[in-house]
C-alpha cells in the first residue's frame, strides 16, 4: 500500500469498483452452477419418480432455493450499502402485485402446518400506480416470510391501508402491517433485528436457517421508497411489523376486457447462447417443453457465425462468456444489421447473474432488448416467448 495521502485516496477510490467488479464476477461464478442444479431438478420433478426419488428431488430442491435464496440476500445487501441501488419506478398494479406475493407464500406452505395466511386490501388503495413493483414485492415477501418462518399456528394477516392523508395530488403513502401468532420478539432482541447478519437465536442448535439479512434489506429498501418499517407490536402472542412506502398516483383506468386465445409464440428461430453446455441443454428442454424448438452456440463466435447464414429472430445471450462475451456479441450484431440495412432485427435477451444496476445501462446500450436473471424459470421464457417483438417482459429493462 501507498504511503502517500495520494496513494490512499486513489487506493479509496478504487474500493467502490473493485467491490461491484467482485460482486458481479462472484454472482455470475456462483449462480451458473446453482442455476443448473436448480433447473435440472425441476426438469426432474416432470418425470415419473417413485416416492423415494420425489422426496430426495424435493430435498434437493428446497435447499437449492434456500442456497439461492441466501447468496441473493448477501449480494443485494453488498450493492444496496454501496449506496448505488436506484430505485426503477414504473407504473404497474398494485393490487395485483400484493395479491401475487401473497398468493407465492399460500401456495408454498407445506399442508400439515397449522398456519392461515389473509390479504385485505383497503378500497382507498388505488389499484394502478408508479413505484418499483420488484423492490416493494421484495420487502412484502421478506416481511411475510419471516412472520410464516416464526409461527408455528394460527395466522398471518396482511392488510394494505393508505397512511393519514395524501401527501400531495400525484403521491401517497402505502401502509402494510403484517400480523402473525407468533411467539414475539423478545424486548431486548428488538433493537436488533434491522441490524445485519443477525439472528435472534444466533445458537448453533437454532431452528430456523438464514443469513440474518432479509429485514436488514428490506429496511434500507423502505428508507430509498420514502418510507420505513417499525415493529408497531411484539407479545408472547404474535407481532405487527408496519411497512410504509411513497407511491406516485397515476390516473386509474378501467382495465380493457381481456380475450384469452391460444398462446402462439411469434418467433419461429430461437438460439441459446451460453458458455456451460448444461446451461444450453436446460434452456433447450425448457423451450421443448413450451413446444419452440432452438439451437444452440457454445460462445459468441459460434453465435455470430451461426446468425450470419440463417438470422434468428430471438437470441437469449449469457454475458460472460470466453473469447467474445455476450456485450460484444450483440454490438457486432447491431453493427451487421445496420450495414445491411435490416428493418427486421433480431431480439436480443441477456442472461445474466449479475446483480449491478450499472450493468443494465451497458446491456441496453449495447443494444439488448430484455434481460433475464439466473436461474431461469418457465415463467420468465414465456414472459419473452409470448411477447410480440418491441414489447417489454416485466423482469427486463
Amino acid at each position: 500500500m501507498s504511503g502517500s495521502p495520494n496513494g490512499c485516496r486513489d487506493e479509496a477510490e478504487l474500493i467502490p469498483a473493485l467491490t461491484d467488479d467482485f460482486i458481479g464476477m462472484m454472482s455470475h461464478e456462483l449462480y451458473t452452477p446453482l442455476s443448473s442444479i436448480i433447473g435440472m431438478a425441476n426438469q426432474l420433478a416432470s418425470g415419473d419418480l417413485n416416492d423415494e426419488q420425489r422426496e430426495c428431488l424435493d430435498q434437493l430442491r428446497i435447499n437449492g432455493n434456500v442456497l439461492r435464496e441466501v447468496i441473493e440476500d448477501v449480494f443485494d445487501y453488498a450493492h444496496i450499502a454501496s449506496g448505488k441501488c436506484v430505485l426503477e419506478i414504473k407504473e404497474a398494479n398494485l393490487h395485483e402485485v400484493l395479491e401475487g406475493v401473497v398468493h407465492t407464500h399460500y401456495s408454498n406452505i407445506p399442508f400439515a402446518k397449522p398456519v392461515s395466511l389473509s390479504l385485505r386490501i383497503a378500497e382507498t388503495i388505488p389499484q394502478m400506480a408508479k413505484f418499483d413493483s420488484d423492490r416493494l414485492r421484495q420487502v412484502l415477501s421478506h416481511l411475510i416470510e419471516n412472520a410464516l418462518k416464526f409461527t408455528e399456528r394460527g395466522s398471518v394477516d396482511i392488510v394494505a391501508i393508505m397512511e393519514g392523508r395524501n401527501l400531495d395530488q400525484t403521491r401517497f403513502r402505502l401502509r402494510i402491517e403484517v400480523r402473525d401468532t407468533g411467539g414475539g420478539i423478545p424486548p431486548e432482541q428488538i433493537g436488533k433485528v434491522f441490524r445485519p447478519f443477525t439472528q435472534l437465536d444466533a445458537s448453533r442448535s437454532r431452528a430456523h436457517e438464514g443469513a440474518g439479512l432479509g429485514l436488514a434489506i428490506s429496511q434500507r429498501l423502505a428508507q430509498l421508497m420514502g418510507g420505513k418499517i417499525e415493529i408497531k407490536e411484539s407479545t408472547p402472542r404474535g407481532s405487527v411489523f408496519c411497512f410504509v412506502a411513497e407511491l406516485e398516483r397515476v390516473n386509474n383506468r378501467v382495465p380493457r376486457l381481456r380475450i384469452e386465445r391460444e398462446r402462439v409464440s411469434p418467433y419461429a428461430r430461437v438460439l441459446v447462447v451460453d458458455d456451460h453446455s448444461i446451461n444450453r441443454r436446460l434452456a433447450r428442454h425448457v423451450l421443448s417443453d413450451m413446444g419452440i424448438t432452438a439451437d444452440e452456440a457454445a460462445n459468441g463466435k459460434e453465435c455470430l457465425d451461426m446468425h450470419n447464414r440463417s438470422a434468428y429472430e430471438l437470441i437469449f445471450m449469457d454475458i460472460q462468456m470466453p473469447k467474445i462475451d455476450g456485450i460484444e456479441t450483440t454490438r457486432l450484431i447491431r453493427k451487421a444489421e445496420r450495414e445491411r440495412g435490416l428493418e427486421k432485427k433480431a431480439r436480443i435477451v441477456a442472461l445474466t447473474a449479475h446483480t449491478l444496476n450499472g450493468l443494465r445501462q451497458n446491456l441496453l446500450e449495447a443494444g439488448m432488448d430484455d434481460c433475464l436473471s439466473k436461474p431461469l424459470t418457465r415463467t420468465d421464457l414465456e414472459s419473452i416467448l409470448f411477447q410480440e417483438p418491441g414489447d417489454r417482459c416485466r423482469n427486463g429493462f
